[in-house]
């Protein structure tokens, strides 16, 4: 074969079922051997565990300091993030929290750039270029829907909240949300829907088994927030899958990550901005207070709002083609 031949052969399409551009992204950029799979995710999963169990030390040192005794952090060991607990800044502790999303997702890309060979456009949508509108479209949307729902609650449950809104500190939260928030939700939609997706779509050749596990990941990964004890294992586990799998099936069906991304960071922007409470994930200082919250209204208000989006998606972008969800 001489030189021209090699160059035409190398030019040739990848042979592949999928119509899904996304998944077709997925199988046609840089390299896909198992082990890259496999060294790319322990490198993320090196950031996300490893690196929160350093900041551990210091955290427990601080615990110690204020009183904390070990059984209560043996009982709960999300109380070394809890600020008010450690009597910490909540601003300080954001940044703390936020840092572990920062160093995962440098060490996520160093695989995905360096074993994989791929950038990072190839793992966020199957068009040529990332496209903002539709993000800015369903990140609109999802707040719009989100604060609507949350003066629902207020307006019924009026009691429930507190005005704790202090402008300086809340402008520190603000700046450090809208900086950190993107880049949490980026990561998580990335490898959720995007990497992972991707990954097992080539192995199991279709789209939506894939969907349903990285729903399932999702979940799991979410199972260690303080929120589980309060609402119970079943329900937070539920909402969570739910999400997870409305999030994946419109990544198949958009053939990208933009919508689902306007959704996760508006979801964790909007709720972190207006509330916090004795059972949130990050706590800010929020416009308001909860003292008590209510895990089956909350789901299904939630289940509302994702059949509402769904249904406003399907008619905007004329979504018939159902068979994206397989190939």
């Amino acid at each position: 074969m001489n030189l021209k031949d090699q160059i035409t052969e190398s030019e040739k399409p990848v042979q592949t079922e999928f119509k899904n551009k996304f998944l077709l992204k997925g199988i046609s950029s840089g390299y896909n051997k198992f082990y890259m799979y496999a060294l790319t995710i322990v490198l993320a999963l090196t950031g996300y565990f490893l690196y929160p169990s350093l900041l551990l030390i210091p955290l427990f040192v601080r615990a110690k300091e204020v009183g904390v005794d070990t059984a209560e952090i043996k009982a709960n060991a999300n109380v070394l993030f809890n600020a008010d607990r450690l009597v910490i800044d909540r601003n300080i502790m954001l940044l703390i929290v936020f840092s572990i999303f920062v160093v995962t997702l440098i060490l996520f890309l160093i695989g995905l750039y360096k074993i994989h060979k791929k950038n990072l456009l190839s793992v966020l949508t199957g068009f040529p270029r990332f496209r903002k509108r539709k993000f800015w479209f369903g990140f609109m949307l999802w707040a719009s829907l989100l604060i609507f729902t949350l003066m629902i609650q207020y307006f019924l449950d009026t009691e429930n909240f507190t005005l704790a809104f202090d402008l300086p500190k809340f402008l520190g939260s603000l700046a450090i949300l809208l900086v950190f928030i993107p880049i949490q939700t980026l990561w998580e939609e990335i490898l959720f829907r995007g990497y992972t997706l991707q990954g097992l779509s080539i192995g199991l050749k279709q789209g939506l088994f894939p969907v349903l596990i990285t729903s399932l990941i999702f979940s799991l990964m979410h199972m260690s927030n303080p929120e589980v004890k309060e609402y119970g294992i079943f329900s937070t586990f539920f909402y969570y899958f739910t999400f997870g799998l409305f999030l994946g099936i419109i990544t198949l069906m958009d053939e990208g990550l933009e919508l689902a991304f306007g959704i996760h960071c508006a979801n964790n922007l909007i709720v972190t901005i207006f509330t916090t409470s004795k059972v949130s994930v990050l706590k800010a200082y929020s416009i308001f207070a909860i003292e008590y919250n209510n895990g089956m209204a909350e789901m299904m208000l939630s289940l509302c709002m994702l059949v509402a989006t769904f249904s406003i998606f399907w008619i905007k972008y004329k979504w018939k083609n159902f068979d994206l969800l397989y190939r």
